[in-house]
């Protein structure tokens, strides 16, 4: 059965699910959510390697689920998720510095050149 909008266009939002609907219809433009798309698997990648996507769901508070369509592109990734992973990547950052300070002292130790 198809359905028409109130001006008489055929409705192609029809047959979406919900959540592809809220997609279409995000303020951010398809090419800009492509962008966070891309920028988020980037990150989870560098952070968590393969099994990223349950990892940087843990790391940001979000189900697995949540992640997976967002990487799916059923779902778009919201703003106020932007600032758990910057949080995130600069509790990682400081804890690599620290590891960093560590190997640094140890090769001295062994009095291997840097």
């Amino acid at each position: 059965m198809m359905l028409f909008t109130e001006s008489g266009q055929p409705d192609i939002r029809a047959g979406m699910s919900k959540r592809m609907r809220d997609f279409r219809e995000h303020p951010a433009t398809q090419k800009e959510a492509e962008r966070y798309r891309r920028l988020l698997a980037r990150v989870g990648r560098a952070v968590y390697g393969k099994r990223w996507k349950s990892e940087m769901g843990r790391a940001v508070g979000v189900n697995l689920r949540t992640v997976r369509r967002w990487d799916s592109r059923e779902t778009v990734i919201q703003p106020e998720l932007w600032p758990r992973v910057l949080e995130h990547l600069d509790e990682r950052e400081e804890g690599i510095k620290d590891m960093k300070a560590e190997v640094r002292a140890v090769m001295t130790e062994l009095g291997v050149p840097a």
